[in-house]
């Protein structure tokens, strides 16, 4: 097999550099764009600069995908290589995304078969996302840090909580609404493998929410009304309320943490036994308080049906002791009880992070476990190689 010449791209809308740390360490042969592309919507000038950019380089990789990448590997007939990261990512419902020149690689099992099934993308395979062991093996943890970040129970995060949508929620007809929050209630709270996460609305609900949603916004995509009511509303939704239930609850049980630039609700701004800090650097700083924290909370976004959040690998990432709600691939990649910690549901995550608090050498035993697993598992390179070693087997 010939060597590779590999292009990397940032994307204007994330900034990762996971994907240029793995091409580093297995040894790729390696340039990195002079400019961050647009993910979704394009302009020919960026088409014309993406294109600028490929020279001979015979393989093109980005961390999620960009529709404009994909436009210019096509044209060039050079091999598109996207890890995605987001759910949903919008390109992926593009034209863009149908050219054989792409490798698409989902972190979501349950997702990568839904756009390949539904939207006919016969080119998505499934790739875990993955740690950035190597970067982060040289963060400095001072005992200053660890006394400025120390804390029992820690959530970093956004709440998603959208005005606009709540207000586009509570202004449907009645009739609907009522029938909608049923469904809702049904499934809030509850993770499990028998729990289907992605509720199916009647079409009459699908088709009143998609209606509320700017079409002129949505042109570009290839979303049904069943796509534009899930992710552009009730996934969104579905999050928010547990989110701000989940650190209600957990508040009540626990002193909690909390890093996020969300508004903070009624419910959440009175409680004394919540700590909201309204900024962390994302880059280092939120690493040192993942280690630092007793437990570390995770509830991962609806619209991530099956497959394990960026979070998780965080966490791990600098030994981390994670407690999660239940998703189906954490079974698959990681030991429960001794890698990792998982709740199916508010009472459960209540109980076992206090269980956790009063029992430090179980919950350090497994924070070292889940370390160990991803470490060996589940990193940057080792993701890297695998994509790479795919696309050579399909595509030369």
């Amino acid at each position: 097999m010939k060597e590779h010449k590999f292009l990397y791209f940032d994307l204007s809308a994330i900034r990762i550099t996971n994907i240029s740390f793995g091409l580093l360490e297995n040894g790729y042969k390696a340039e990195k764009a002079g400019f961050a592309a647009p993910d979704a919507e394009y302009t020919e000038e960026d088409l014309e600069k993406t294109l600028g950019e490929i020279g001979d380089h015979d393989i093109i990789i980005s961390q999620d995908f960009s529709a404009v990448i994909a436009k210019a590997a096509n044209i060039k007939q050079r091999i598109y290589i996207s890890w995605i990261y987001d759910s949903p990512q919008r390109a992926l419902y593009m034209q863009e995304a149908l050219y054989d020149t792409n490798m698409i690689f989902m972190f979501d099992k349950t997702e990568a078969n839904h756009l390949k099934n539904q939207l006919g993308l016969d080119n998505i395979y499934y790739q875990p996302l993955a740690a950035n062991i190597t970067r982060l093996s040289a963060l400095m943890i001072t005992d200053e840090d660890i006394e400025k970040y120390k804390s029992k129970v820690l959530f970093a995060g956004n709440l998603y909580n959208d005005n606009k949508r709540q207000n586009l929620i509570k202004n449907l007809p009645e009739n609907i609404l009522e029938k909608y929050e049923e469904s809702m209630n049904k499934i809030m709270g509850k993770w499990g493998r028998d729990i289907n996460r992605r509720f199916e609305n009647p079409d009459e609900i699908n088709r009143t929410l998609a209606g509320f949603v700017n079409k002129k916004e949505l042109e570009a995509y290839r979303f049904t009304d069943e796509d534009t009511a899930w992710y552009m509303v009730t996934a969104r939704e579905l999050s928010c309320r547990e989110r701000i239930q989940m650190l209600s609850r957990i508040s009540d049980a626990c002193e909690t943490t909390m890093y996020t630039k969300s508004e903070m609700p009624d419910i959440l701004k009175d409680k004394e036994s919540l700590k909201i800090n309204s900024y962390i650097d994302a880059e280092n700083e939120v690493f040192k308080a993942y280690y630092s924290a007793a437990v570390n909370l995770n509830i991962t976004m609806a619209s991530i049906e099956s497959g394990i959040p960026m979070r998780i690998f965080d966490i791990m990432s600098v030994g981390g002791f994670v407690l999660s709600n239940y998703q189906e691939e954490i079974e698959e990649l990681y030991d429960i009880g001794r890698e990792i910690e998982v709740y199916h549901d508010f009472d459960e995550m209540c109980d076992k992070a206090k269980y956790y608090l009063a029992h430090e050498n179980e919950r350090v035993r497994i924070g070292i476990s889940g370390y160990l697993r991803t470490k060996d598992k589940y990193t940057c390179p080792i993701a890297v190689k695998n994509m790479v070693t795919i696309t050579e087997r399909e595509k030369f």
